[in-house]
């Protein structure tokens, strides 16, 4: 709300209807002005009072301590005074809070903690609020002691998040909130309820057993937990659990006989990875974390995960040093007579295991993946005066290919005289 704490300073001084309307009337125009005030308290406490914002939305299970602070002010309409107040929000699976005193010397008698100036709970007791909040809790005593205050958050009866496994992995399940010897787990879907039971190493007395698959894999498994709450807040006694299962997750390097080239300090590897429940995550040995990677000469793994629980798997590669160059001669050019059919072939190739030749319409003889081979010239090809073949070099591994050209020339055809001789 915009107003500031004003609710004893109104009971004082607005004496009638059409006061209260004026007083109203200015504070709404302050409101226009400035905006709403933040950190406004709801447990009609007096100014003086000292104020906490406590967010406990990130854990259910969540922690918070002041700094050393003195008591003061009043609230509850001067019910209560020497008092401390904390505006509270929780988490969505916060069953409630517990209010300690941790440092500082600690009031004398009964303590007592409220919500909004309700019924009282003992410090260090629980109590139970619902929702997200925000939650108004007080603390009055008399004195002013300086001290710090503990505020816990609590669960409410849970059995965690649905997760994934990939491959058939062992995983835990873990129910909070309850009783630990009153839990009991029980698999309701697919199937028959208990169908999945045996594939946990507990069913009762357990708050995490472990997930073990036995033989073939459903697309998932529920499971519902029951159980006594571990305190008196009015929460569901029962929650479900779906566990979903995925193929292994598959991972390789590419390429898989890597080498450093030898115009290049690096080689360029990446992880190719599959199954399981993707997206993935890569986590390299030298601490890189994407999918592709420059890698120097020497052993490099890749782990890859994918969003299961399970651990990832990890494929190895030893890059290599190509200290020559690749090479490529497709043999000196050629002059061939004009009815010449076939042109001899002879290349050569380093570093690279081997060749292919390529250009032209006509046949190679015996094949066009011999070093040294035959070239058929196309019908065509005949009349060309100039025509050129190229070698290009495989089994580079990693590294580019290489090409060369034999140029290849051919005589024109003799002129013939149209003269009859006798």
């Amino acid at each position: 709300m915009c107003f500031p704490k004003i609710g004893i300073f109104v009971r004082q001084i607005f004496i009638s209807v059409a006061d209260k309307l004026k007083w109203i009337g200015f504070f709404g125009l302050i409101c226009l002005v400035f905006g709403n005030s933040p950190a406004v308290a709801q447990s009609d406490c007096t100014t003086d009072v000292p104020f906490f914002e406590v967010d406990l939305t990130a854990n259910p299970d969540g922690v918070w301590i002041s700094p050393s602070v003195s008591r003061n002010g009043e609230c509850c309409s001067g019910a209560s005074v020497n008092c401390v107040e904390f505006r509270v929000e929780l988490h969505p699976m916060a069953a409630g809070v517990v209010l300690e005193i941790v440092s500082g010397a600690v009031p004398s008698g009964s303590l007592y903690y409220q919500n909004s100036c309700s019924s009282p709970s003992s410090v260090g007791d629980s109590m139970c609020l619902a929702g997200v909040g925000p939650h108004y809790l007080i603390f009055c005593k008399n004195g002013a002691n300086a001290n710090e205050y503990r505020l816990t958050s609590f669960s409410r009866p849970n059995a965690g998040n649905d997760y994934s496994v990939s491959g058939g992995c062992g995983s835990q399940l873990n129910a909070s909130g309850f009783e630990t010897t009153s839990i009991i787990w029980n698999s309701i879907a697919p199937g028959n309820p208990g169908d999945y039971n045996a594939w946990l190493s507990c069913q009762s007395g357990c708050a995490d057993p472990v997930l073990t698959p036995l033989g073939t894999l459903p697309d998932y498994i529920d499971f519902e937990v029951t159980g006594n709450p571990l305190n008196s807040c009015p929460v569901n006694l029962k929650d479900t659990i779906r566990v979903w299962f995925a193929s292994a997750v598959q991972c390789t390097l590419s390429p898989q006989t890597p080498s450093v080239c030898a115009d290049s300090s690096s080689v360029y590897l990446t992880a190719l990875a599959s199954g399981g429940n993707p997206p993935y995550s890569y986590l390299w040995s030298t601490g890189a974390t994407s999918a592709s990677v420059h890698a120097m000469p020497g052993s490099i793994w890749c782990l890859v995960s994918d969003q299961s629980v399970c651990e990832g798997v990890s494929d190895t590669v030893v890059v290599g040093i190509n200290p020559s160059a690749i090479t490529a001669h497709a043999g000196t050019d050629q002059l061939l007579c004009h009815n010449d059919t076939l042109a001899d072939l002879s290349g050569t190739v380093q570093v690279a295991t081997g060749g292919i030749w390529s250009g032209g319409n006509g046949v190679f003889v015996p094949d066009n993946h011999s070093l040294s081979t035959q070239y058929r010239f196309a019908e065509a090809e005949m009349e060309l005066p100039v025509f050129q073949l190229i070698l290009t070099t495989t089994g580079n591994g990693n590294c580019p290919a290489v090409s060369d050209t034999v140029e290849i020339n051919r005589l024109t055809k003799p002129l013939t005289s149209n003269i009859l001789h006798y």
